[in-house]
């Protein structure tokens, strides 16, 4: 489910840099690695800004290539992006955030 240890050696970095920057044990990371632990919104957060990656690529899920998106599907987006209240660019193909809860919500672009 989380990429957490592929961004950690395509980054050079150690999971023991990553706890260090993170304020937690050695082993809370290696149990976020192994799946074992589940990190909060917040930790996901401080985990992707320690990463320097978005949150959204923390997940397996994510596409490692950007996805061509056609004309039709930006008109959707705007009306998604208007109906939700945010700025295009918080949108993505797969996903947007709720304005007012903060909880993602998944586009499908069929």
């Amino acid at each position: 489910m989380f990429r957490i240890k592929e961004i950690l050696t395509e980054k050079q970095m150690s999971s023991k840099q990553l706890a260090e920057l993170l304020g937690v044990s050695p082993q809370y990371v290696s149990g976020l690695i192994r799946e074992v632990d589940n990190p909060s919104v917040s930790m996901l957060k401080k985990i992707a800004d320690a990463l320097d990656v978005p949150v959204s690529s923390l997940f397996a899920d994510y596409p490692s290539q950007p996805r061509v998106v056609d004309n039709s599907s930006v008109s959707l987006l705007k009306k998604i992006a208007a109906t939700l209240d945010v700025p295009m660019s918080s949108l993505t193909a797969e996903s947007a955030r709720c304005p007012h809860c903060g909880k993602e919500i998944r586009i499908e672009l069929k």
